[in-house]
């Protein structure tokens, strides 16, 4: 969640209906060392919570930038938290359901999961630590969307 420099290698934001994403980024944008941590914001809409978050977590799937550490794989973590899912949070919500993200988290590969692991620690410390994102399936929110749009989903 802390501001890390670097070079957008690579780009791939989401796309299609009901997704809107705010960001200046492009593939070789290099980040300033004086920015705001939020480089991108993903926007989705649904006629339901569930929908909305349905649509954000294929939002996720699809989003890559490489080169610069990101929190796309926190979130698509906390979007499958039950409680995150039907609005029962706080502000301790990620202090409370520790030991949820790092088991979570820790569904990946041994390298990835000591990674988000210590993105968890460091949100809950307050600490400089951020996270790679992980390169998702291509095109799943195209399908998706085709899907419901001929009433399959």
């Amino acid at each position: 969640f802390a501001p890390t420099p670097g070079l957008v290698r690579n780009l791939h934001l989401p796309q299609g209906p009901f997704v809107r994403v705010d960001s200046l980024l492009y593939e070789g944008y290099r980040i300033p060392d004086a920015y705001d941590s939020m480089v991108a914001k993903i926007i989705t809409w649904g006629r339901d919570r569930n929908e909305a978050l349905r649509r954000q977590q294929r939002a996720l799937m699809e989003l890559v930038i490489e080169g610069v550490p990101t929190t796309a794989r926190f979130h698509e973590a906390l979007l499958r938290h039950p409680d995150f899912a039907s609005g029962n949070i706080t502000t301790r919500f990620i202090e409370q359901n520790q030991a949820w993200f790092e088991q979570e988290l820790g569904r990946v590969s041994e390298t990835e999961a000591l990674d988000d692991i210590a993105l968890v620690s460091a949100i809950l410390a307050n600490d400089d630590v951020s996270r790679a994102a992980v390169t998702p399936p291509q095109s799943l929110w195209q399908e998706r969307a085709r899907l419901e749009m001929v009433g399959q989903e």
